[in-house]
């Protein structure tokens, strides 16, 4: 037994024994001089490589690896004990969706440096993150992870929890940092829930639909919360995110919503074809909607411009004004009514606790607009 060896054995005082799988022994020990209180893990000798690496880590949101060393053929690692909640745990209970927005982002801030390690995790799920009182998230138990090998086809040993461990996990192909993202789709997917659930339309499109607790705001992040799930779990690896880093782009349009930030794959919305998708009628892909929606706008348009161009006493500068007020006085409290082209939540950043009041407050502003333009147009006939 060396210096190392000696030290940690005669220092430390085995307290309980946490965990004692096939794959590892986790003991919680405290310090006879210092009571600072730790975690032993005693592995595989295969695992000192990956402990050696973690241990160059200094990464706020990854257990933190004092030291490791080999004892009787076996890897010791000698890791930092974190108080805390498992994620397991802290989801018995709805999370706040901007809570859920901060997970994923530490989640990521520390599997990005874990990847940059060559490290893939592999057992990433619930109960291996655990949430202090002040929301911060630490992974732990690395007892299962790999350096990713170039060379390899697969892995040599079939790991993971069923439920969060990609295909790949099963022997399809070799893990790498993809295996985790497709754990993180599982985690996100968990995590909005109790928010969400998808309705495939006759069209073919998903479309979620959340909680009536939820404002806009979050309807629209949860929605694309929803979305990033999805691609990270794709069954095939190449089409799921290339990399932890490509999912914190995503996450800066996410969290960043109500300042009008815009995915790439989202600017489609703000063009005439993702426009027309938003209005009444056009919004699922049904022929018989469409014509019916069809038919009643242009008798509504014509009507408003025989009423306009009929105005009398007025001036022949302002017939054509009068037929522009006249369908605004219509189209505007329309458009905000039914939110065409999510024009409220441009507009308006105010939250509401009850979609009742949000309905309210819509269906109040869109009768100061039509009055506002309906007073207008008085003045201007009346001239």
């Amino acid at each position: 037994m060396d210096f190392k060896e000696n030290y940690y054995f005669e220092k430390y005082e085995q307290l309980a024994v946490l965990a004692d799988t096939q794959k590892c022994k986790t003991i919680l020990s405290r310090n006879t001089d210092t009571n600072e209180i730790v975690v032993f893990k005693v592995m595989d000798k295969h695992g000192l490589d990956v402990y050696h690496r973690l241990k160059d880590l200094d990464n706020s949101n990854i257990v933190d690896v004092m030291d490791c060393f080999l004892h009787e053929d076996k890897c010791v690692a000698v890791e930092e004990f974190v108080n805390g909640k498992r994620l397991c745990d802290v989801l018995q209970k709805n999370i706040p969706v901007e809570v859920i927005v901060d997970y994923v982002r530490q989640i990521c801030n520390g599997l990005k440096e874990v990847h940059n390690k060559n490290i893939v995790h592999r057992d990433l799920q619930p109960k291996n993150i655990i949430v202090d009182r002040h929301n911060h998230i630490t992974i732990i138990d690395f007892d299962i992870a790999r350096i990713r090998k170039e060379e390899a086809d697969s892995d040599t040993e079939f790991l993971g929890t069923v439920g969060y461990a990609s295909p790949e996990q099963f022997g399809f192909a070799q893990t790498d940092k993809r295996s985790d993202i497709y754990s993180l789709g599982v985690l996100i997917g968990d995590m909005v829930k109790p928010y969400a659930k998808t309705v495939r339309e006759v069209s073919g499109e998903e479309i979620v639909y959340t909680g009536t607790g939820l404002t806009l705001e979050e309807h629209k992040i949860v929605e694309r919360l929803v979305k990033m799930s999805r691609k990270c779990t794709e069954i095939a690896p190449e089409k799921r995110y290339k990399s932890i880093e490509e999912i914190e782009k995503k996450l800066k349009y996410i969290k960043h919503y109500n300042q009008d930030i815009l995915e790439p794959d989202e600017l489609e919305e703000l063009s005439f074809r993702g426009i027309i998708r938003t209005v009444p009628g056009f919004r699922k892909n049904n022929i018989l909607h469409k014509i019916i929606a069809i038919i009643m706008y242009v008798s509504v348009f014509a009507t408003y411009i025989e009423i306009g161009t009929s105005v009398i006493n007025v001036k022949k500068g302002y017939k054509w004004l009068c037929v522009i007020l006249s369908e605004m006085c219509w189209i505007i409290p329309y458009i905000y009514l039914t939110n065409i082209g999510d024009v409220v939540y441009r507009i308006r950043k105010r939250k509401f606790k009850y979609k009742f009041f949000e309905y309210l407050n819509r269906i109040g502003i869109a009768l100061v607009i039509w009055l506002a333009i309906l007073i207008i147009l008085s003045i201007i006939t009346l001239k």
